[in-house]
Order: C-alpha cells, then sequence, then structure tokens
C-alpha cells in the first residue's frame, strides 16, 4: 500500500530555556540512505521529556532547539536507497529505539551490545536534544534503530 508522504507536519519543538515546547510547521524529514522514514502511530510521554523542559542550560552535545519526544512506535512510510526490501518494507510497524548506538566494531559500548551509552554522534539520541525525536507525524531514524 503506497503511502503518499506530504510535504510538511506539525511538530513540536522544544527550545532549552523555555518551558513548554511549542507546536510548528517543519519539513518532513528525508531518511538517509540507510535509513527508514516512519509515520508516528502512538507516542508516549515520559518523565525525561518534562525534566528537558525544565532546562535551563543544554547539556554538551544537545542543541538548543530540537524535536521532542522519545518514545513512540510508528508504520515505516519510506525506505533509504540502500535499505533491501528483505530486511524492511514499506507498512511494517516498529517500534523505535530512543538510542541504538553507531553500531560501529570500533566503538567501545556498542563493541560489547551497550548501544544505550554509546557517545558517538551519530547514536542516536531521538529526542533528547542530539536529533529530533518524536512528538511529530513523521522521524526519519537508522535501521538500527527500528
Amino acid at each position: 500500500m503506497a503511502h503518499s508522504i506530504p510535504e510538511a507536519m506539525e511538530a513540536w519543538i522544544q527550545q532549552i530555556g523555555k518551558r513548554e515546547p511549542f507546536r510548528k510547521r517543519v519539513p518532513i524529514p528525508k531518511p538517509d540512505a540507510d535509513g527508514l522514514l516512519v509515520k508516528i502511530l502512538a507516542m508516549g510521554v515520559c518523565h525525561s521529556d518534562c525534566t528537558i523542559a525544565a532546562m535551563d542550560e543544554p547539556i554538551p552535545g544537545m542543541r538548543m532547539a530540537f524535536i521532542l519526544g522519545h518514545e513512540a512506535c510508528g508504520e515505516i512510510v519510506q525506505l533509504g536507497s540502500n535499505v533491501k526490501e528483505s530486511e524492511y518494507a514499506v507498512g511494517d510497524k516498529v517500534a523505535i529505539l530512543i538510542v541504538p548506538g553507531c553500531d560501529n566494531t570500533t566503538c567501545p559500548q556498542c563493541n560489547r551490545g551497550l548501544h544505550a551509552i554509546c557517545r558517538a554522534p551519530d547514536s542516536g539520541n531521538y529526542g533528547i536534544g542530539v536529533s529530533d525525536g518524536m512528538f511529530a507525524e513523521y522521524i526519519a531514524i537508522a535501521t538500527r534503530a527500528a
């Protein structure tokens, strides 16, 4: 079943130093070659979201403004150009890992199966200040996050 992907979506943006996220229309993200575009079907609110909203200063590596939210599941609507259809297909339902890690064999955390504490810039960290999160209609994720 083909899914029509719009050009823009509604998202909840958290700006560090502000106490409440604000809704904004933003472009639909594009999946990387090894990634997926997921339409969010269900989203949870976590106490971490409240903690982030209450921050006055970002922690090192955190952006000043980003799409909040890190607990969601959805439906794959687009595959990156390098994703094999034998691994994922449009229409598959997926839960999304907040920190899937970089999965690099030289990474001391991912190398031992500790993806959730990976510190690499491309480790995911969806919705907690490094990569945009899931308080939106769509999210582009790495395949390892599905």
